[in-house]
């Protein structure tokens, strides 16, 4: 894999390292180069062993933390040589090697279309469920606004209706105060009625008694009067 990146830098005419991790290859290539790998790669087909199963090249962003796998480590079994036996190279067009290739290719374009398909349905679905999500969060806080304003209405109606209320009992409580503020003026002037009547009575039985008095005395003295006319004749 290593001579197969530096073959692809020097079709680009410019190889600085080459990387091996987790089963992808890198190529540190300058811009112009790995854009010239990645466009020949991309419109033939780079075989790297017997079996013509091609190269998928595609630009990868270098991150500083990658050292790569040295060749020293890779397990070079009788599979490994098998592999080898034919060296590094594009494939023939029209070859079988080359429509094999090709199918390879197609094959993996269309397992990319598929998986790019299926994070754009799964980016789609899930948006979707947010927006439900969303729009039910919507629907609670809407309908929590209508219960609050239904409570608040209820309460203003309560405080209403105690208001009024209240309003009943203290016209009630005045209609009584007023109402026993008038029968005691009543019972007032009745007692003082009363009283005037009793005074009015007594003063009438006290002239009564003066002119009976006055009665008894002036006729005690007609006798008199009387005899005394007698005795002069």
């Amino acid at each position: 894999m290593r001579h197969g990146l530096i073959f692809l830098g020097k079709i680009g005419a410019s190889v600085s390292s080459t990387f091996l991790q987790d089963g992808v290859s890198g190529l540190n290539a300058g811009k112009p180069a790995a854009r010239k790998a990645l466009d020949r790669c991309s419109e033939g087909s780079f075989l790297l062993t017997t079996f013509p199963r091609p190269v998928t090249v595609e630009p990868m962003d270098q991150l500083d933390d990658e050292e790569g796998l040295p060749e020293k480590l890779v397990i070079k079994n009788q599979q490994f040589h098998k592999e080898r036996e034919q060296p590094l190279r594009f494939a023939q067009p029209g070859s079988f090697e080359y429509e094999y290739a090709m199918c390879w290719k197609a094959l993996i374009e269309m397992e990319k279309q598929q998986q790019d398909q299926v994070d754009r349905n799964i980016k789609e679905a899930r948006e979707k469920l947010e927006m439900e999500a969303a729009a039910r969060h919507e629907h609670q806080v809407i309908l929590m606004r209508q219960d609050l304003m239904r409570r608040q209405e209820e309460l203003r109606r309560m405080e209403e209706l105690h208001n009024q209320e209240v309003q009943k009992r203290k016209q009630l409580e005045r209609r009584q105060e007023e109402k026993r503020r008038q029968e005691e003026e009543l019972r007032q002037e009745e007692e003082l009625r009363q009283e005037e009547e009793c005074r009015r009575r007594e003063e009438e039985m006290r002239r009564q008694q003066e002119e009976i008095m006055r009665r008894q005395q002036e006729g005690s003295r007609e006798p008199s009067l009387t005899r005394e006319s007698k005795r002069y004749r």
